[in-house]
């Protein structure tokens, strides 16, 4: 064994360094496998030794790497006593094969190479490699989806588990569990989710739990299948020709339900005349959506209209034409009709209440009023039917007149209607001129004029009345009388030669008899005659006749004349007794019979034994009788 000793330079040994036999040699480390990055688990370490294998103490050593882009505990060393030189290989962050060539100062021999396997550290992330893909819905995608799993320094690693898992739409994988390939890789096929958008799909890599990579691909409608309405069709209304306030939107559908943008739809009126815009043909939008907005038909009732695309079935829209406010207002039927007094009209006042479009406005109060000829009407607040019309009837007044009742909607003009009453069935007569309760008999008395009411007291027209004298004799100058305008009828009355009663009356059919009374009195006196007491004769002269002296007055026709005085004249010497005094002439009303009676007290004669005639004279105007009465002298 050769001493150890101190020197810059190894020593020559059998000759010396150049040329000399000493060689360097591997002793352990090569041919390791480790994590890229780390530490190899054995230092590289190489012997110097000379031909008789010593080791050669002190020589200078240079480790280098020439592969693998490791890193060495150190590069330049000199040997230990045992000629061992060694470093530590930290591995490159790379799966690869690194290499460390090592050299001894002097020695002419080659170098020795220690190799050494980088292999991939533990997993650290996984990495999404394709994304963001497009596909028709319920189609498988074009390219699979690919993610990667990696070491801290991007090394792919291998035969790692990959779960896939769906979590947005409805897409199918295949396969669902995938071991990563030796470039780290794991993929698989994704068949799109029926519904159109995002298909979300999760891997998870078993060797890094909580991990999660989030792939998308988006899906896109596939070609249209069927139009479905989306709105405006939930039971709109409006006013019949007006605009509605929501438009009708139709969506076009793939087979899955999907929206299909840039479907072609043409929107057609099917029911009403109403209004669609100029352009009614449109493509669908990002939605899938088409619409329009219908101006309704003028008239009420149900518009629809269809949404059409190719051979699809369409979309039905309908919508409700309402009556709009009330604007027109008018009378149907009723007007001018005649009627008796205190009656119901023959048919009912009927008027119309439309909206500017003539559509009938139903259920709208309507108000009718009596404003002029009295009456009544019913009802007076009676609401329109679903034709717009309204009716009412109308009972006329007890009067003869011109009957208006208004009808009247708020905001609109008034309607008149007018009814023209006539009289009812005559029922009684009216006496129009005052009867006399006297006149003189044979007179004409009238005119007598009587007026045919009803039982409203209204004057009736044309009825035949009949003029009738009772009793008293006398006549009408008109038996039978048609009444005027004014329901008026009239005649003369000649009142019969009898003083007394007459009666007369005035007759129509259903009508009570009106009557006529007239006392006829008589007529001037005419005639004055002696009734008693004439050519008495008495037993002396100076003393009164037995028997008054009575006179009548009559006129030409026979009747007693009242309310005169017979004027009595005596001779001379006579006179007429009147309690105790006597007197001529004396002047006596007649009584009720047209007499009037005297005591007479004759005058003195010539003597005893005489006889005289005294004649006494009774007068009223220029009628005169004279009763003669014989007087004896005593």
């Amino acid at each position: 064994m050769v001493a150890a000793c101190s020197y810059d330079e190894p020593s020559a040994i059998d000759g010396g360094i150049s040329g000399s036999p000493g060689q360097i040699s591997i002793v352990s480390g090569d041919q390791q496998r480790g994590a890229v990055g780390e530490p190899l688990a054995q230092p590289l370490v190489v012997l110097i030794a000379d031909l008789d294998q010593r080791p050669i103490e002190n020589l200078t050593v240079d480790f280098t790497v020439v592969d693998g882009a490791g890193t060495l505990s150190t590069t330049t060393l000199r040997t230990d006593v045992q000629g061992l030189a060694q470093a530590v290989l930290t591995l490159g962050t790379k799966v690869a094969t690194n290499t460390v060539e090592v050299r001894a100062s002097g020695l002419a021999s080659e170098p020795v190479t220690f190799t050494a396997t980088a292999v991939a550290a533990a997993p650290a992330t996984l990495v999404k490699v394709s994304d963001d893909q497009f596909g028709t819905v319920t189609s498988p995608l074009v390219s699979p989806l690919v993610v990667k799993l990696e070491d801290r320094f991007q090394n792919p690693i291998a035969n790692e588990r990959i779960d896939f898992s769906v979590v947005a739409n409805n897409g199918l994988l295949s396969p669902s569990m995938v071991m990563t390939d030796a470039d780290g890789f794991a993929s698989t096929g994704l068949t799109l989710g029926s519904m159109a958008g995002d298909n979300t799909v999760e891997a998870r890599a078993a060797a890094l739990p909580g991990t999660v990579v989030t792939l998308r691909a988006t899906g896109v409608a596939g070609e249209p299948a069927a139009l479905a309405v989306t709105s405006g069709n939930n039971n709109q209304s409006a006013v019949a020709g007006t605009m509605l306030a929501e438009p009708f939107v139709v969506t076009a559908l793939d087979s899955s339900n999907n929206p299909r943008p840039g479907t072609t739809v043409t929107f057609v009126i099917t029911a009403g005349n109403g209004a669609l815009p100029t352009t009614s043909t449109f493509a669908t939008g990002a939605d899938g959506r088409a619409q329009i907005t219908l101006t309704l038909d003028t008239r009420v009732g149900t518009n629809t209209v269809e949404a059409r695309s190719g051979t699809l079935a369409p979309a039905v829209f309908s919508a409700t034409g309402v009556v709009g406010a009330p604007a027109k207002f008018s009378a149907v039927s009723g007007n001018a009709q005649p009627n008796i007094v205190a009656g119901n009209v023959a048919a009912p006042l009927v008027v119309l209440v439309t909206d500017v479009n003539d559509n009938p406005v139903p259920n709208l109060a309507v108000g009718f009023s009596v404003v002029g000829g009295g009456g009544s009407v019913s009802p007076s607040a009676p609401t329109t039917s679903s034709l717009g019309r309204a009716q009412a009837i109308v009972t006329t007044g007890t009067t003869v007149a011109t009957n208006t009742v208004h009808a009247t909607v708020a905001g609109l003009p008034t309607i008149a209607f007018t009814t023209t009453t006539i009289p009812g069935p005559p029922t009684h007569f009216v006496g129009l001129t005052a009867i006399p309760a006297n006149a003189t008999v044979a007179s004409t008395v009238g005119p007598i004029v009587v007026q045919v009411r009803d039982k409203n007291s209204n004057p009736v027209p044309s009825v035949s009345v009949t003029f009738v004298v009772n009793s008293g004799g006398g006549s009408m100058s008109s038996s039978t009388v048609t009444s005027d305008s004014l329901g008026r009828a009239q005649t003369t009355w000649t009142l019969g030669t009898v003083a007394g009663g007459n009666s007369g009356l005035a007759n129509a059919s259903g009508v009570s008899q009106i009557f006529f009374n007239i006392t006829g009195t008589h007529d001037a006196p005419f005639a004055l005659t002696k009734v008693s007491g004439d050519q008495q004769v008495t037993i002396c002269d100076g003393e009164e006749l037995p028997n008054r002296l009575v006179a009548q007055i009559k006129d030409r026709f026979g009747n007693a004349v009242t309310n005169v005085g017979i004027t009595f004249t005596a001779p001379t010497g006579g006179c007429f007794l009147v309690g105790s005094s006597c007197s001529s002439p004396l002047t006596v009303g007649v009584d009720n019979g047209g007499k009037a009676e005297v005591r007479y007290r004759t005058a003195i004669s010539g003597g005893n034994g005489s006889v005289a005639t005294d004649s006494i004279k009774a007068q009223v105007g220029s009628l005169v009788t004279t009763f003669t009465a014989e007087v004896h002298g005593c």
